[in-house]
């Protein structure tokens, strides 16, 4: 693309060796990259680290964006164009494709050793020469230790003990007298790297060229220890979007709005950032409303207007409300339509899960309909190997199961609704195999008899693919709201998922509004309460909206086309964007 008389319509075909000077690109020619374009300049420059190895390319097909590995298209070696030609719309395909020329996915160049190709003998004694006779760098190492520990998740124990010793030290002595062989030696090197990183830290937070969001979650470590987790988010001084621990605080148990309003405080001090915060986001506990309108009186922010929703919690909260808000023997309509009872439903199911003996959990899934059947019938089978060893021959005999793999249920993990969502996708898919068994156990006089309680007839099997019709855009949409690859999840997407899947549940209720009540259609009706709810709440915020107005794509347009049946909302919404 040196010559400026290059069309970005005329063909592109072939990368010469000659670099244009004013934008380090390629001169496109030849004849084996027919189909291509060179792309035109970028108006926002293309900082991710691909570009110093690729080249913008339009596709002729489809006019969509490639980047093609100059690494590849250069070596001698012809390669299907598939292999170095890929999509752009996500770095990801492109920094996989490099760890092949030695790059991790961060860009930075591997251990030659890693990524070499076959027959460099002479390469390996060439490195090894040097290394015999240039200085070790202990630091280094150290640095490469900590963060293999940190990242991998090792235990101190392990990553100190002796046969571990014996692996790095095997025919390498000079690191006999490095390697820990005590968990307080790596404690004390993690702690001096998060001491080095802690500055670095600051540094960026004092050069932010936005205010600063700051979010935090209670946590239960494995050890059953809690922890409060502290989170930045901000743009730094090259307007590149950030999100970085700031705290891991041991909460010892109290989940108190007073106490985390403490906790969080105490870090915002530590990093000197007061005056820089503007929002919070936390997911809906009580708690956490108390702890922001505690953190209101000691930083500058409105506890309802700068106060953020996790937008993945509150679908949680949606799903949870639709499978387990109502009991089928609660057929009172005036109650099953009480924004609180779903609430009420829910604590108990979990209160019964965690605490309760196995009869009674079993009554209480029965409980919540269907869904509460099929935990039951899954639990069955998972109880013993000879109950999993029968469940897998029915799967042979299933005439319908033609790829011919054998699969086990998924019992959900407690009232996880995710969880609940796969075990129902997984019983459609073996529903052969799990009549065949719930048939012959039911049959049983023995300890191994199945319930009639626990066994699902056809009624069951309809209301569980409709449940499924439900909870599909849920786990779609939570997936995308805490999507964490290269198009992270931004404000925006939250009040336009939440209006989306508003409709989807609008039409829900449309369609079974002259049916008469039913346990679906209860659980229809809270999962539309309870998102109603939390959609009007974002009415509170104002930056749900100016995220949508300042979004290059959207801006007024969306709100005239969401909205337009709703002048009062678009009134509002317009009074925010000029205050």
């Amino acid at each position: 693309m040196a010559d400026t008389s290059l069309s970005t319509t005329e063909p592109c075909t072939a990368l010469s060796q000659r670099r244009r000077q004013n934008e380090g690109s390629l001169l496109i020619t030849g004849t084996d990259l027919s189909g291509y374009a060179p792309a035109p300049p970028s108006k926002k420059p293309r900082e991710s680290w691909i570009w110093k190895h690729g080249e913008a390319l339009i596709r002729d097909s489809d006019y969509s964006l490639v980047w093609l590995c100059t690494i590849c298209h250069a070596d001698s070696v012809h390669h299907p164009h598939k292999d170095y030609i890929l999509a752009a719309a996500s770095t990801t395909p492109a920094r996989r494709h490099m760890e092949r020329h030695g790059f991790d996915l961060k860009g930075q160049q591997m251990h030659r050793g890693l990524k070499r190709r076959a027959g460099s003998l002479l390469d390996y004694v060439d490195r090894q020469h040097t290394a015999d006779h240039s200085t070790f760098n202990e630091k280094g190492w150290i640095d490469a230790f900590v963060r293999w520990a940190v990242t991998t998740n090792q235990s101190l124990r392990q990553a100190s003990s002796q046969s571990h010793l014996f692996l790095l030290t095997f025919q390498n002595p000079r690191l006999e007298n490095l390697v820990p062989t005590s968990a307080n030696t790596i404690r004390d090197w993690i702690m001096q790297a998060a001491s080095g990183a802690k500055e670095k830290i600051e540094k960026s937070l004092s050069r932010a060229a936005s205010s600063i969001t700051i979010s935090f979650d209670n946590w239960t470590a494995d050890n059953g220890l809690d922890f409060l987790g502290v989170t930045a988010h901000y743009l730094d001084a090259s307007l590149c979007p950030r999100a970085i621990l700031l705290g891991l605080r041991d909460t010892r148990g109290s989940h108190s709005g007073e106490s985390i309003a403490e906790e969080v405080l105490r870090v915002i001090n530590d990093f000197d950032i007061a005056e820089k915060v503007e929002y919070f986001m936390a997911d809906n506990a009580t708690a956490n409303d108390r702890a922001i309108r505690v953190l209101s009186g000691s930083l500058d922010i409105d506890p309802e207007h700068d106060r953020l929703r996790c937008g993945a919690h509150v679908i949680n909260l949606v799903a949870k409300a639709v499978l387990y808000g109502t009991d089928n023997d609660a057929i009172d309509q005036e109650e099953r339509e009480d924004c609180l009872s779903d609430s009420r439903h829910v604590a108990a199911l979990e209160a019964v899960v965690r605490s309760e003996p196995l009869e009674e959990a079993l009554q209480t899934w029965r409980r919540k309909g269907p869904v509460g059947k099929l935990h039951n019938l899954v639990t069955h089978i998972q109880k013993t190997p000879k109950r999993r060893r029968f469940f897998e021959m029915k799967q042979n005999v299933d005439a319908d199961a033609d790829d011919g793999r054998i699969y086990r249920v998924i019992v959900n993990g407690g009232i996880r609704w995710n969880s609940s969502c796969d075990m129902i996708e997984r019983a459609m898919k073996l529903r052969d195999a799990l009549e065949l068994y719930q048939t012959h156990f039911r049959s049983l006089s023995d300890s191994d008899r199945l319930s009639s309680s626990d066994c699902l007839d056809a009624a069951d099997w309809s209301e569980l693919e409709r449940l499924l019709e439900v909870l599909s855009p849920l786990k779609h949409a939570s997936l995308r709201l805490q999507a964490d690859n290269d198009t992270k999840h931004a404000l925006w997407e939250q009040l336009a998922t939440f209006d989306g899947l508003l409709g989807e549940f609008e039409q829900l209720r449309e369609r079974y509004r002259y049916e008469p009540s039913s346990h679906i259609k209860a659980c229809i009706n809270l999962g539309w309460k309870k998102l109603d709810k939390y959609y009007g709440l974002s009415d509170k915020t104002s930056a749900y909206r100016l995220a949508i107005f300042l979004h290059p794509h959207l801006k007024m347009a969306w709100f005239e086309r969401h909205w337009g049946c709703r002048p009062a909302w678009i009134d509002a919404a317009n009074i925010d964007l000029e205050s």
